[in-house]
């Protein structure tokens, strides 16, 4: 009972700042989502240094995650940084960072220099990059005239109502197991009763905000849905793949009750890109 009263204050404590965390500027968005590149980052890098002989250097791994998301997240939003030299400039220190990754094996000396260059390079793009497309999202629901947040947001909500419905209707109807070799508690039922979730919850947003979703034809807002639930499920796969072969269960204790931060955006990670890519596409 105490941890399903953990579990429900911190998601309570998240999805709140989360969500001001979008809504009150494009400054504290940018913030919001640099800190939890940083958090995510080190964390990845004290996972994969207990993989056999890697021993990444965690604090530069992080200075470089915040840089390429910096630099990327900038990009995406031109109206953070208005002077193109700045631009400039942060893509030349994602440069040299990256560089210096490298380079720093020279003076460490230890056991698996290319190994330690190859991962702290996955370990800079994989979490900077997906939480840095938040910005391309914010772009374009800047474009269509309404709050940078909108798209950001509208993929989070549906992220959460899919693992919300995947979790009730995979304990009450779960039966054939989706990818027992990877979570065995994963089902198809609890799978396709997420996507049901998001899609129902979509439409009803749809229907009660017709001006703020009125840009795009609700049959869109509908394969958003589907592009959230199928990429998200994947995101979530992918990192029990990964903890599975690192015999860990949770991704780190930041948060009580739900485990670490990649724990909890296991799912965004390959969601929020492939929202960018629908996006565009569709738009």
């Amino acid at each position: 009972m105490n941890g399903l009263v953990t579990r429900s204050i911190t998601g309570v404590v998240f999805v709140a700042v989360m969500v001001c965390g979008m809504l009150w500027c494009n400054v504290s968005m940018d913030a919001l989502f640099m800190v939890i590149t940083a958090l995510g980052s080190v964390e990845l890098c004290g996972l994969l240094n207990r993989y056999k002989s890697l021993q990444l250097n965690v604090v530069l791994c992080c200075i470089a995650s915040v840089a390429v998301y910096q630099a990327l997240f900038a990009t995406f939003m031109r109206s953070l940084v208005s002077d193109m030299s700045m631009l400039l400039f942060l893509w030349a220190v994602v440069a040299l960072l990256l560089l210096a990754i490298l380079v720093s094996e020279l003076y460490r000396k230890k056991m698996s220099p290319l190994s330690n260059m190859a991962y702290s390079i996955f370990a800079v793009f994989y979490v900077a990059v997906p939480f840095a497309m938040v910005g391309l999202l914010a772009s374009v629901s800047l474009m269509n005239n309404v709050v940078a947040a909108q798209l950001p947001l509208a993929v989070f909500v549906l992220l959460w109502c899919n693992d919300a419905g995947a979790y009730c209707f995979g304990c009450t109807l779960g039966k054939h197991r989706l990818f027992e070799r990877v979570s065995p508690k994963k089902s198809w039922e609890g799978s396709i009763g997420g996507a049901a979730v998001s899609i129902g919850a979509i439409i009803a947003v749809s229907l009660t905000m017709p001006l703020f979703f009125g840009y795009m034809p609700l049959v869109k807002w509908i394969g958003l849905a589907l592009v959230v639930t199928v990429s998200g499920t994947l995101g979530d796969l992918t990192e029990s793949l990964m903890k599975r072969e690192l015999g860990v269960k949770d991704s780190g204790k930041i948060l009580p009750g739900h485990g670490g931060i990649l724990d909890r955006f296991d799912s965004s990670l390959f969601a929020i890109p492939a929202s960018s890519v629908y996006i565009i596409l569709v738009q």
